[in-house]
């Protein structure tokens, strides 16, 4: 599995050099982009688009999560890997911007916005199809920060609501194949 992760992290496809995937095209063990390098032996950037909070691991198989953790014991590492390799394919997401300012704590107030893609691997690791994006800040909730933001610099406690809020509106609009 480690192979075809890596296999994974070196073929992201570049903007439409590949076919926008349909719905019943992402199928597959799931996982993001994060949980996808740690299970290569990667690190992660420390930027926004590798953060923990939005990359939820409720987008996720758990086995993907199980093998990206170090700390799990060889036979639960093993099952994991297992279960992966007997997917169909794998749906990574995959977050390219984070344009949410007020959630990364600067002062520009707009409503946040993130693009993503839902990337569609084969089992040996190749891209198949991807589906581009987005998601925003709830507007109500965008307007409450705009309204308590009023310092010099954005309230922690804003900053983290908004992260909350992107995490809520990605959790309810990610792509994901229809339900049989």
């Amino acid at each position: 599995m480690v192979a075809v992760a890596k296999q994974m992290v070196q073929n992201v496809p570049a903007p439409a050099a590949s076919h926008d995937c349909k719905p019943e095209e992402l199928t597959g063990a799931t996982l993001t982009n994060i949980t996808l390098r740690r299970i290569a032996g990667l690190t992660n950037a420390a930027d926004p688009e590798h953060a923990e909070w939005i990359n939820p691991s409720e987008l996720e198989t758990s086995a993907a999560r199980v093998l990206a953790d170090p700390k799990a014991d060889a036979v639960a590492a093993r099952r994991a890997a297992a279960e992966l390799l007997a997917a169909p394919g794998f749906v990574v997401y995959r977050i390219d911007i984070v344009n949410a300012p007020i959630a990364l704590e600067v002062k520009d107030l707009k409503l946040g916005t993130v693009g993503a893609r839902a990337i569609h691997y084969d089992k040996t690791g190749e891209p198949t199809c991807v589906l581009y994006f987005t998601f925003a800040n709830d507007k109500a909730k965008s307007d409450w920060a705009i309204g308590k933001s009023d310092r010099a610099i954005i309230d922690p406690v804003v900053a983290k609501a908004m992260r909350e809020d992107l995490k809520e509106q990605y959790l309810k609009s990610y792509p994901r194949p229809p339900r049989p």
